[in-house]
This record gives C-alpha cells, structure tokens and sequence, in this order.
C-alpha cells in the first residue's frame, strides 16, 4: 500500500484507483527506504457515499454557421501543474481571444471534467449534437513545458479534412492516432462516436520527467509555455475557420454578382487578357468568387479548390472572406 518512482527517489508518484475500493498512501522513494522496520498503523478519516458527478459546459454562440468547434480539458490530477493546470489555463486564454474576434464562423463549444469518466458523461448527453456539428474538436493538456513546437495526435478518422489541414502546418509535430495512452480524444474518437478531435500537448504525457508525478510543478510549467500554446492554437482555429469547406447558402445556379458589386456589369472577353495590375487583380478576384461558389458544397476544402484553380490560397481566402460577408456560403 506504499508507493513511490525508485528511479525519481525525491518524486512523489500520483497513483489512482479507478472504480474499485482500495486504499494507500504516496511517498518519494528516499523517505520510502528510510522508514524503521516494523509494523504500522494508519487512520484514513474519510467515507464512500452516493454522489454526483459535475462537469462544465458552456457554448459560445455568435457564429454564421451551426458547426462547432469543441475546446475540452479536465480537472482531475491533484497537484499537479503541467499536466492539470496547462489546459484549462489555455482554454481560458483562446476563450478570451475569441470573445474579441469579430464575425467568428463557428460556435464554439468549451468542456472541463473528470478525465474519462467526465467525457463519457459528456458524450451520453451531447453525442448525438456533436456529431451532427463538430466541425474540430481539440483536447488540451500538457502545454505549458519546454518543447519548441506542439505536437497534434491525429484524430481515428483519417479522411477527415483535420488530416490535411494539420499536415500543412509545418511547425506542428504530428502523432498518429492511437488508443493507448493519451487523453479524452480517446472517447471522442471512439466507433460510436469517431468525432474529428485532435490532441494537442507541447511536452507529450509520458515523456518528461514529472508526469504524474510531484516534479510537474510550477517551475516546470512555465507561463511563457502557455501563452506561446494560447497564442498558436488560437492561429490555428483562425487558420481552420478560413480553410475548411464551405457551404452555399443557396446552391441552386449562380447569385446575382453584379447588384453586390462582385462582377463587372459592362463585360467583355477580351477584357480578361488585359495585362494591367487592377484589372489582372481583379479578374484573379472574380475567378477566385467564381471557383469558391462553384465548389462550396460543404466538402471541398479551399485546399481542394486551390489544386483545381490554380488560384493562390490567398486569392481564394480573401474572395471567401467577401461571400461569407455578403451571406452567400457558410
């Protein structure tokens, strides 16, 4: 009933017993060997009894389409800094970020609890909605160590658009999907429920020295970590928002282009050869408009549509930004 890390003799090691009475006590391996021989007595002063289990929850509205995205953490792991206080300190930081950003695509949607079992509880109550809107869902933990770069478990479901998308990142290190070891993408992901959610830690659980143990202090986990991962997933939703398939809001022929002032009411071929800087500007706009509304069925990406055009990504962004603004696509 004693536990302690022999290879971290100064560590005290976080041990949990999932759903099964037990008991024990947690101590560094140096106090563990100095202990006198004999027997010991111990008082634990506490009791089972029929309980609840609370998580929050909270979704901010304000978004031109009903798709979400679904920033979740948890707070379960007693004091520990890195690999407890890292995610909800990051949510709240995006959070803050995105209540300033104007004409947000999405809804986003925010849940802390229970690791495992609090996800779980999550998902029989919200599964079904989720799985009709999450557009990105992105579990956060571990994100305020020393690693340059963030690293990002892909999600179960290879095909989606997230795959793509993070492999155009080049400063993401990239994990493959698995279910073991990792965090509440795990349950996301599962058959049942196989939502687009990523992971996303700066130093990966398991691979530095105090994980789950008493060295994952707040010397560890340096506040500088955290807005650095504040300030790039932030990057990255903004990025995702402007990338990710679009929809026509009404996909049957053409819109009028002309009374919006998106297309030249006086028009001529030859015009289009013409080699002058605004007209050559604005012919790559137009053609930019004419792609993305032939191509906004909701599947193809402006990655997609890029490869087709031969439009720079740039040109493609900046002609959705102006049909979303004019309430053509979502």
């Amino acid at each position: 009933n004693l536990y302690s890390i022999p290879k971290l003799p100064n560590a005290i090691p976080y041990i949990t017993s999932y759903y099964k009475e037990n008991w024990g006590f947690c101590l560094s391996d140096k106090i563990r060997k100095n202990l006198p021989k004999g027997n010991y007595h111990c008082i634990i002063e506490s009791k089972l009894f029929p309980g609840e289990l609370n998580y929050s929850e909270f979704l901010l509205t304000g978004g031109k389409s009903e798709k979400e995205i679904l920033l979740s953490s948890y707070i379960c792991h007693p004091s520990l800094a890195n690999n407890e206080l890292s995610g909800p300190l990051v949510m709240l930081g995006i959070y803050e970020k995105l209540i300033s950003l104007k004409n947000r695509r999405f809804n986003y949607r925010f849940f802390i609890g229970p690791e495992t079992i609090g996800s779980l509880c999550f998902l029989h109550r919200m599964g079904e909605n989720l799985k009709r809107n999450l557009s990105l869902g992105i579990v956060l933990t571990c994100l305020g160590g020393n690693k340059e770069n963030l690293s990002v478990k892909m999600p179960r479901d290879q095909k989606h658009f997230i795959n793509d998308f993070i492999k155009e990142q080049n400063d993401l290190e990239i994990r493959e999907f698995s279910p073991l070891g990792g965090s509440d993408e795990r349950q996301y992901c599962s058959p049942g429920f196989d939502l687009p959610v990523v992971n996303i830690c700066r130093d990966i659980y398991g691979d530095y020295e105090g994980y789950h143990n008493s060295l994952d202090t707040k010397k560890f986990m340096k506040i500088s970590s955290v807005q650095k991962s504040i300030d790039r997933i932030f990057n990255l939703i903004v990025e995702y928002e402007k990338i990710y398939p679009y929809k026509r809001k009404n996909p049957y022929g053409e819109p009028q282009l002309g009374k919006r002032d998106l297309y030249s009411n006086i028009n001529s071929y030859a015009t289009w050869n013409t080699s002058t800087d605004s007209l050559s500007d604005n012919r790559n706009l137009r053609n930019a408009i004419l792609w993305i509304l032939s191509s906004s069925d909701g599947k193809q990406s402006l990655f997609d549509i890029q490869q087709k055009s031969s439009l720079n990504l740039e040109s493609l962004k900046n002609a959705a930004k102006i049909l979303s603004d004019h309430d053509l696509i979502v």
